[in-house]
């Protein structure tokens, strides 16, 4: 319970410092970047020589694997501490202690925030994947 409840101030200071600045600017850059590379790939390719491709390749590659992975990290964080959490509540004795029940009701779930509203979940990744993918579309219908 200590350590969860370290983890929780963790949490606040993590969302404090990287949550109104650092974390949302991260996710314009990639997605700005992600969706012109794409464009790059799909609208431009016999223009662009081989190496550009390979370039915009790699981007590519390591945008979507930072999506599901840095992103993907934040939902597990939240996953796991639900989970936990609900172990904890199923325990046979919670009720035989008071202390431990009042604890348990004050814990809340670890989340990790972006911007002023958002909260990284399990379907983050998906989402940001097919915002790119929709953003992209439109970019290529609306230039020639």
């Amino acid at each position: 319970m200590k350590v969860y409840r370290r983890l929780q101030i963790l949490g606040l200071e993590y969302n404090d410092c990287y949550g109104q600045v650092f974390l949302p600017l991260t996710m314009v850059a990639c997605m700005t970047g992600a969706i012109s590379s794409l464009f790059v790939l799909v609208r431009l390719h016999a223009v662009v020589p081989g190496v550009g491709l390979l370039f915009f390749s790699v981007k590519m590659v390591i945008l979507f694997g930072m999506f599901t992975f840095v992103f993907g990290f934040g939902g597990r964080i939240l996953a796991g501490s639900e989970v936990l959490l609900e172990v904890w509540a199923s325990t046979e004795d919670i009720h035989k202690h008071k202390w431990f029940q009042r604890t348990l009701t004050s814990l809340v779930s670890l989340k990790i925030k972006y911007g002023n509203g958002g909260c990284i979940d399990r379907t983050t990744p998906l989402m940001l994947n097919a915002f790119l993918v929709d953003q992209t579309v439109n970019l290529l219908l609306i230039v020639p």
